[in-house]
Order: structure tokens, then C-alpha cells, then sequence
């Protein structure tokens, strides 16, 4: 496999140097289905990691994307992870199907109830737009090919 970097600017000589590339072979049977292959790189580029910190008081207890469940079809949870202000907890979840999508966010086992959830911007900024949470779970659409991250706050 030959693999050459193509930019220029600001690098005008991106062939020089130590590169790293990372490569999962999936074996399946018939075509691989453009969500699966999401969950595939998406575990391959972000892996679960555990990290040690010093107990501390907080209302979220740790979380992986197992915590959080999705019924939307042809799409995923991409990003389960601690709000960047340190208020709630942001889901992402990315559409890989051509039409819009529509599923149930629930959280799972020790995550509990959410109470509020705001839909924001990938820089964390809220939208403005309203999510009504009904029995601790969120009804969400996706547009086709589209990204929606929301912050959920007990």
C-alpha cells in the first residue's frame, strides 16, 4: 500500500517525516452497512479508555456509549462525553442513511433519568432550538447524513 499526504499549506513538504495510519480489516459477508462501518471507525479512531482520578463528588457516574441507547436505524451514537463547561453530559449521534431518521434517546443503568436536554452546536454553543424529554427519554430526528449533538442535564 502506498499512502502519500497531499497538502501544501502550511506544509509545503507533507511527504517528509514519520507518519502513523491506522487499518481495521472487517471480515463480513455481503455488503457492510454504512452504519456498521461508522461503529467500526468510531471504535477504531476514539477506543474506550479507562483513566484513575481520585473519587470526587458529581452526578454523572463514568460513561462509555454502552450507557446510552439509540433506536434510531442506519444511524449511531459517535461521542458519549462530558459537557466541555462540566454542566451535563453531550451525546452525538450521526445519520448514515439518505433520508431523515427519527429514534428514542435513552440513558442506561447507572446514568439514570435526564431531566433537560438542549440541543447545541459542535462547539458546544446551545442552538436554540427546544427537545421536549418525556419519562427520561428524548425523541430526536436526523436529517440525512446529518450530526446532532444534545447536552443532557439531570
Amino acid at each position: 500500500m502506498r499512502l502519500i499526504r497531499a497538502s501544501y499549506d502550511p506544509d509545503p513538504l507533507p511527504e517528509i517525516g514519520d507518519h502513523a495510519c491506522a487499518f481495521l480489516l472487517a471480515p463480513h459477508v455481503g455488503t457492510l452497512a454504512p452504519v456498521e462501518a461508522l461503529r467500526l471507525g468510531s471504535a477504531l479512531n476514539h477506543p474506550l479508555r479507562s483513566l484513575y482520578a481520585a473519587g470526587h463528588g458529581g452526578a454523572w457516574s463514568p460513561v462509555s456509549t454502552g450507557n446510552v441507547a439509540w433506536d434510531g436505524a442506519d444511524s449511531a451514537v459517535v461521542q458519549v462525553k462530558p459537557g466541555a463547561s462540566g454542566q451535563g453530559l453531550v451525546v452525538r449521534l450521526q445519520s448514515c442513511a439518505d433520508h431523515e431518521i427519527t429514534g428514542t434517546l435513552r440513558l442506561d443503568g447507572a446514568l439514570g433519568e435526564f431531566s433537560n436536554a438542549t440541543p447545541i452546536d459542535l462547539l458546544e454553543r446551545p442552538t436554540g432550538a427546544s427537545l421536549r424529554v418525556v419519562n427520561g427519554a428524548l425523541r430526536l430526528s436526523l436529517s440525512a447524513r446529518g450530526i446532532v449533538s444534545v447536552r443532557l442535564d439531570r
